[in-house]
């Protein structure tokens, strides 16, 4: 019984192989830009729900992109709820290998980018992959910019402002062209001006103040 069931495992395995191999070599001939974008499986499926090549060649990119959710987009509609960001363009590998927050992004480039090799591959004859092939590495040279301008973004959040140094070539005949900042570490009481004692001086009245600012004055 085992043996039975062990060898009914192998013969599906070569039978998924072999049907494999049959749709491959069929999408490469019928649709290789196509191919090319979103692999065999997810083309097989566009066709397969679209109807035929041609009546997909006449859906816009944004159909495209939410092929397949239909029922989940009018049911959105109808709530007023957020509606679907992709369908069956979901499974290519550009999109699954994507962080999520930039699967709404690119999705909508595959799909417009999608629509023209669909286009490209129903109207016509001949046509090889050359097409889809370019249109796929400016897509991974889209996602690489994003993934860079994130890292450039987390890079740049550090908090807390440069400290301001006088440089030798900051100074010309003993001064200062630019004038550093005073830092609060360097801070001193005689960064403070006498006007500036003699204010907090004139608005406190309290006994035996003057005493004390007139000898904090000395000691500074």
């Amino acid at each position: 019984m085992m043996m039975q069931l062990c060898d009914q495992v192998l013969s599906l395995s070569e039978y998924k192989a072999q049907l494999y191999d049959y749709l491959k070599s069929r999408m490469n001939t019928i649709a290789p830009n196509l191919t090319a974008m979103v692999g065999e499986l997810v083309s097989a499926r566009l066709i397969a729900h679209g109807g035929s090549l041609i009546n997909l060649a006449k859906q816009p990119g944004s159909t495209v992109q939410i092929l397949g959710v239909e029922k989940a987009l009018f049911r959105a509609l109808k709530t007023k709820h957020a509606t679907p960001k992709y369908g069956l363009i979901y499974h290519a590998s550009l999109i699954g290998q994507e962080a999520p927050k930039f699967k709404g992004k690119i999705s909508r480039s595959l799909a417009a980018k999608t629509a023209l090799a669909i286009r490209c591959d129903a109207l016509i004859d001949g046509q090889d992959n050359t097409m889809g092939l370019e249109n796929r590495a400016k897509l991974e040279a889209q996602l690489r910019g994003l993934e860079g301008k994130e890292l450039g973004r987390f890079a740049g959040s550090a908090k807390g402002k440069p400290k301001i140094e006088a440089y030798d070539k900051d100074r010309k005949n003993g001064g200062l062209i630019t004038p550093a900042k005073i830092r609060w570490r360097d801070f001193t009481f005689q960064h403070l001006s006498y006007s500036f004692w003699l204010r907090i001086f004139l608005r406190q009245r309290v006994p035996g103040l003057k005493a004390f600012f007139i000898k904090l004055c000395l000691l500074c």
